[in-house]
């Protein structure tokens, strides 16, 4: 894997304290790059989906992709996602575009 791009930052506060954030990027795999599925990590399952699955609006389960996979994909600016939970209810995601001077 040669090609690995950052993409941003996913921070989930509830308006006072932050729960934690991931930073994001992304690489493109051949067909033939040998990883096998699912597999159970710490975080949960790992799995290999279509992305047609993963932004289907019936899919709870990984809920906050849909707010910034697609951008994601397509820009090439750089934003920090805020997503802000009241009792495990989401209330409100902002994003903000990060200094592209970034070097991982």
């Amino acid at each position: 894997m040669q090609d690995i791009t950052y993409k941003g930052k996913i921070t989930w506060t509830d308006g006072n304290i932050n729960f934690g954030c991931m930073y994001a990027f992304i690489a493109e795999l051949p067909e033939s790059y040998p990883y096998v599925t699912p597999i159970k990590v710490a975080e949960g399952i790992l799995d290999w989906k279509d992305l047609s699955w993963i932004l289907h609006p019936q899919n709870v389960g990984i809920a906050d992709l849909k707010y910034y996979l697609p951008k994601m994909l397509d820009e090439s600016i750089n934003y920090e996602y805020i997503f802000t939970y009241k009792d495990s209810t989401f209330i409100d995601m902002t994003s903000t575009p990060l200094n592209q001077a970034f070097t991982v």
